[in-house]
């Protein structure tokens, strides 16, 4: 029997599995990984964990099977976040994570510069981010650490190098640094040629099929798999999680429900919303494209609601008991979910959340379920903008760890009006790596294909009777919120 292996570097965490050919999870194994927060602009990572961390959690899911029958590795990566590396790749000073903001000010005078227009055209997204700021930035603090032959490389591309000695990445994994435009299919040279960044200073870029390389022996042999099997060149976690649900069709919608909840909008075509943040990228199925939409917001805000309550340690089955006690409504309690330090789209930058129609009858049940009815019309608010950009929405499906819920699911799809694809599993990402080293050993079989076999199993949760009153509350909800003038 021929085992994959499936790695996710996430912000957080870091995930090994291992799955048969069928995508049955035979062995996981997961550990967390620091992130250093110096100021509200200024968050790092250290490389040297992540090296440290991707050996143990793989060893540990190894371990769990007979490892001398892995034959494939894919690799699903954190986007955007930064590393400078020295001229022949080493690793120079910290991770810049996708959560630093010290270049917003750049991207700003960018956006201004360089205006929307151009750059939707050109990167795929209408408003400056992540390596075009911090490169900016880095030219006016730092100059030589930017300058041939330094180069610049991504936690994906960087952690692939340690496994086969290349730095090699795939069209997603880049899209979300923003140098990538997903019309020509490759770097944007004029964008380079703005940034002052020679071809040469960045990672490989090579089709999703391709690997990155093999598995250098050394490196197996600390792992106990086997040396030389294909290695992936790293994917995007958003994109790994679409092939680890088997959203792989024109007009499928996954919904990550992490942290921070995340739209990707699957198409046929290249469809760019007119929303600045929206971002176009290839998929990693050929002849797809996906727009990935983030609300900022999400569990993060019930995480917060939580602790507030002292209920940090709370299982999932007591918080959907809090939630099904009270009635649709909260009995006029609602919520802005407007706790993110990023502006949501669409309304005064600024906004914050807001908890309104208090009463002395309300409980903590209500304030718990207050915040999911409060996401859940800011979901919708998001879909609509992607159904406006010309999106065809056939099928939503939901991941991350509120798919677990009882009840979530059911707000989601009574708020929404649509049917639900709720997949319980929460192991997306390293799942979709699993489907992806798959490929490396099918190359002539379509990789869609291959997600739809090795998918994670789903449960469609259908709108129900509370369709009528969620309708009224996100009409209430769009209204009371301040727009863009």
């Amino acid at each position: 029997m021929t085992l994959l292996l499936g790695l996710d570097l996430g912000t957080t965490n870091i995930k090994a599995l291992v799955t048969d050919e069928t995508g049955k999870v035979l062995a996981e194994a997961s550990l967390g990984i620091g992130i250093t927060h110096f100021s509200d602009d200024v968050v790092h990572q250290d490389m040297d964990e992540m090296f440290r961390v991707s050996r143990i959690v793989i060893k540990d899911a190894a371990a769990q099977v007979d490892a001398r029958k892995i034959a494939a590795m894919g690799i699903s990566a954190q986007g955007g976040a930064m590393q400078l590396l020295t001229p022949d790749g080493k690793p120079a000073g910290p991770v810049i994570s996708w959560l630093d903001k010290s270049g917003e000010s750049f991207d700003v005078e960018f956006t201004e510069k360089m205006r929307p227009q151009w750059l939707a055209e050109h990167v795929g997204r209408g408003r400056s981010g992540l390596a075009i700021g911090q490169v900016l930035r880095l030219r006016r603090v730092s100059p030589d650490s930017v300058a041939w032959p330094n180069r610049i490389g991504f936690v994906g591309d960087v952690v692939a190098s340690f496994f086969t000695g290349n730095h090699r990445t795939d069209a997603t994994s880049l899209g979300l640094t923003l140098l990538y435009n997903p019309y020509l299919k490759d770097y944007d040279a004029d964008l380079l040629d703005l940034l002052n960044i020679r071809g040469d200073q960045l990672p490989e870029l090579v089709d999703s099929r391709q690997p990155a390389g093999t598995l250098l022996t050394e490196v197996a042999r600390e792992l106990g798999i086997p040396a030389g099997i294909p290695v992936s060149a790293p994917i995007h976690d958003q994109y790994a999680a679409a092939l680890g649900v088997g959203a792989v069709h024109d007009g499928d919608i996954m919904f990550g429900a992490g942290t921070a909840w995340v739209l990707l909008a699957i198409s046929d075509q290249a469809i760019h919303s007119n929303r600045e943040n929206a971002l176009l990228c290839t998929h990693v199925v050929s002849g797809l494209y996906g727009q990935i939409l983030s609300l900022s917001n999400g569990g993060s805000a019930l995480k917060w609601c939580l602790e507030l309550l002292g209920l940090q340690d709370i299982s999932q089955d007591k918080i959907d008991q809090m939630i099904m006690s009270t009635e649709a409504g909260c009995e006029g309690l609602r919520f802005w979910p407007l706790l993110s330090a990023f502006d949501a789209i669409g309304i005064k930058p600024g906004t914050r959340g807001r908890l309104s129609g208090l009463q002395l009858f309300h409980h903590r049940d209500h304030l718990v379920r207050s915040i999911i009815e409060g996401l859940a019309c800011e979901l919708n608010r998001y879909l609509r903008f992607l159904l406006d950009s010309g999106v065809n929405m056939k099928r939503l499906l939901m991941c991350g760890k509120a798919g677990a819920s009882t009840i979530t699911p059911q707000i989601l799809a009574d708020m929404i009006g649509q049917p639900v694809s709720c997949i319980t599993y929460s192991g997306a990402s390293p799942l979709g790596a699993a489907v992806l080293a798959a490929g490396l050993l099918q190359p002539d079989r379509p990789l869609g294909e291959i997600a739809d076999c090795m998918a994670a199993p789903s449960r469609v949760i259908p709108p129900q009777k509370n369709q009528t009153i969620y309708a009224a509350i996100m009409n209430e909800y769009i209204s009371s919120l301040p727009k863009i003038t």
